[in-house]
């Protein structure tokens, strides 16, 4: 992929999903000039024609809550109505909750719950909201604004994206999809019962209604009238057509054929009216706007607690930064924070800009112990989501993409100089002659690169071995610019404000897809290497996963002992980020970020592979022992768990399905191996010797069978697909 050659400050690349150098506003208003839909704020003319109105000097507009907006170009639309079509396109979410595992027992479920959420309606009859509202999920409906008989829709669930917090639910009722009609003829009954009003008059004497004959006779005149009128039209109609058909053959032919055309016109006319009245019934979807800038109002719209009809909450973009994700815990992506609450039930609503009413964000969490902070996905998220999903025919979600390298600050001004990095221009100038035969076109570009070379950078200190960068980067390379955009020591780019505005480089390449590359200029070993194309790659270089994708978490059951690979929902039930918590669940809190190893390496990449019979359909997971059920093979265990197993017979323990590989090992060569040994870290943080706990052999499969029998577990093993 091409990069930007820019060399100032405030370059930024052409990706899609990053702020140009054009201010947020100024796109706006290009926007808006594009878009004459878009309905402009009107409040101050209003309220000045409420004064008049008030006054009685306004006799024109006089009833109207709102004036007509021009739009730019005359679109002829209130903005009360457009309000409405926004508000249309809201719906209320209901959950039943009763496919959450139980972490600590994985092969069955949590107790059902049920929650409410917010929702709303996209292009391709698609519902977006909050991956957290919807997981685990059972029963999922829908319930439109202002629906008549309060249907609720059953509803699937299509996309689910983690990392972003967001979901993508589908309806198969088409019904859904459109505005119901029955008021209206509500509406007709009411006047129907309105003329039937106009009969009857009050007598004040006997203090009872009479029948306004006055009032009947107008109504039996023109009842009359009509019919009579009726009739004559009916009997002409009849007589003509009693003429046509008495013409001769030609005169017929002829006639039929305008008759076929005429008939065609008005079939082709009222299908094209149908069309019209049908696109202008559907719940229209709501438009994404742009990014805000700081101090934009917001709305927030949705159904949070407290009620059950729509709320509407306005407040200010306080600030826009990378943020961790709560739903998936360690992934730090874009957020705006604003000041306007997101309670309970905000969830995966929009939150629109309150000129425009565009949707720039879904609101999805807030900050504990705080008051009037909330945070919104933004629209170049979504907008990114909904791009890869799109890539992909609809199909899944790739994920986010990432680098897979750790690296370092460079502020410390002795590791600076142990990298060789020049402290002043005059040092690189000296550099750059020494690597003119390398580089001969890139010479003045390297010259450029003096003022970041010499105060900013960031130093790698890994890089994950399933990344494909791993071929291209090495531990102790310091990134100085990516696309041209200039990488500072604390690991920050210019995001917008010609770089008064600055967010970390990973927000960048975020806003990339997977089977792209970025441009790096690299300093290493003394030496600057510029424009090397570096590969993206999807998902994280941690081994201890956030989520499990909506699917239960995996559990390997031997001799009693049960087993599962380390995971964020299995620390959060242990609660490992209170206050007081043991030395086994502190140890395990301690590899929530444990890098990858790879298939037989370590954390950097080399060899170190202890068993010839590791393959990478094995995996890479932190292994535990969740607890030992009761069994008399198992005396004395019984008390163990939270337990980090190594070593399977003297073999490191790379994942559940590598465990399982080592037990059926043990298990075939029975008379060779009599006993199966487990060995465990030691929690207390002092380096010595972790627990031990050795199982026989030939018993460990009636062992496992009777265990598993008496607390009804049906498969002693299962892993996610």
């Amino acid at each position: 992929m091409s990069s930007n050659t820019d060399t100032s400050d405030d370059a930024v690349s052409s990706s899609l999903f990053w702020p140009s150098t054009i201010p947020s506003k100024q796109k706006q208003q290009l926007q808006q000039k594009q878009q004459p839909n878009i309905i402009s704020n009107k409040k101050e003319e209003n309220e000045e024609k409420e004064e008049k109105r008030n006054d009685g000097s306004d006799e024109e507009s006089y009833g109207n809550a709102y004036d007509y907006d021009s739009g730019g170009s005359g679109s002829g639309l209130a903005a009360i109505d457009y309000y409405d079509q926004v508000f249309d396109s809201i719906v209320k979410i209901y959950a039943t909750h009763n496919r959450e595992p139980d972490t600590s027992m994985p092969w069955q479920k949590q107790h059902p719950y049920a929650s409410t959420s917010s929702g709303f309606v996209i292009e391709g009859k698609r519902i977006l909201t909050n991956a957290h509202s919807v997981e685990y999920a059972g029963q999922i409906l829908i319930r439109k604004r202002g629906s008549h008989d309060s249907k609720k829709y059953p509803a699937s669930i299509s996309i689910l994206a983690n990392e972003c917090d967001l979901a993508i639910l589908t309806i198969d009722d088409e019904d859904f999809w459109y505005h119901n009609t029955n008021d209206d003829d509500d509406d007709d009954d009411d006047d129907d019962d309105d003329d039937d009003d106009d009969k009857y008059e009050y007598n004040v004497d006997t203090e009872d209604y009479e029948v306004d004959e006055a009032a009947n006779d107008n109504i039996d005149i023109s009842d009359t009238k009509n019919s009579q009128e009726e009739e004559e039209e009916r009997t002409s109609n009849e007589y003509t057509k009693n003429n046509e058909s008495n013409g001769n053959d030609e005169n017929n032919e002829e006639g039929d054929a305008d008759d076929n055309n005429y008939h065609n016109d008005k079939d082709d006319e009222k299908m094209e009216e149908s069309m019209i009245a049908n696109t202008n019934s559907m719940i229209k979807p709501l438009e994404f706007g742009v990014l805000p800038e700081l101090q934009d109002e917001v709305e927030v719209l949705g159904y949070p607690t407290g009620g059950d009809s729509l709320s509407v909450t306005k407040g200010v973009v306080s600030r826009i930064e990378a943020t961790e994700y709560a739903q998936c815990s360690g992934s730090y992506l874009l957020a705006i924070q604003i000041d306007a609450a997101i309670n309970g039930g905000n969830s995966g609503g929009p939150v629109v800009d309150a000129v425009t009413g565009r949707v720039v964000g879904v609101a999805f969490q807030s900050l504990d112990d705080a008051e009037n902070i909330g945070y919104v996905i933004p629209v170049t998220v979504v907008q990114h989501f909904l791009e890869d999903i799109r890539r992909n025919h609809g199909n899944y979600w790739s994920g986010i993409t990432s680098v897979g390298i750790t690296y370092k600050r460079l502020e410390n001004p002795t590791l600076r100089k142990y990298l060789q990095l020049p402290t002043s221009s005059s040092n690189l100038k000296t550099k750059t002659k020494t690597m003119k035969k390398l580089n001969r076109n890139n010479t003045d570009k390297n010259i450029n690169n003096k003022d970041n070379a010499t105060s900013g950078g960031v130093m790698i200190r890994s890089c994950s071995p399933t990344s494909p960068a791993r071929h291209v980067l090495k531990p102790d390379d310091v990134i100085l610019k990516i696309d041209g955009i200039s990488v500072s020591s604390d690991g920050n780019i210019p995001f917008r404000r010609k770089g008064k505005e600055r967010v970390s480089f990973a927000s960048y390449i975020q806003t990339k897809f997977h089977d792209e590359t970025v441009s790096m200029d690299l300093w290493r070993n003394g030496q600057s290497l510029l424009n090397v194309e570096v590969p993206l790659s999807i998902g994280s270089n941690k081994v201890v996963p956030s989520h499990w994708n909506n699917a239960p978490p995996p559990y390997l059951i031997i001799g009693g002992c049960v087993f599962t690979a380390l995971s964020v929902p299995y620390l959060q039930e242990l609660d490992a980020w209170g206050n007081f918590v043991s030395e086994s669940i502190s140890y395990l809190l301690n590899k929530i970020h444990e890098p990858f190893r790879g298939c037989g390496q370590d954390g950097n990449g080399d060899d170190n592979n202890d068993d010839g019979n590791v393959d990478d359909d094995d995996g890479d997971q932190v292994v535990i022992m969740i607890n030992v059920l009761a069994h008399p093979n198992n005396l004395g265990y019984d008390n163990l768990g939270d337990l980090h197993l190594l070593k399977c017979n003297n073999e490191r323990v790379r994942s559940l399905k590598h465990l399982q590989k080592l037990i059926s090992k043990a298990r075939q060569q029975e008379q060779e191996c009599e006993f199966i040994k487990l060995e465990f870290a030691s929690t207390s943080g002092s380096g010595g010797t972790g627990t031990l706990v050795i199982l026989e052999t030939k018993s460990i499969e009636e062992t496992t069978n009777e265990v598993c029998e008496e607390h009804s577990i049906q498969n002693p093993y299962y892993f996610p697909p």
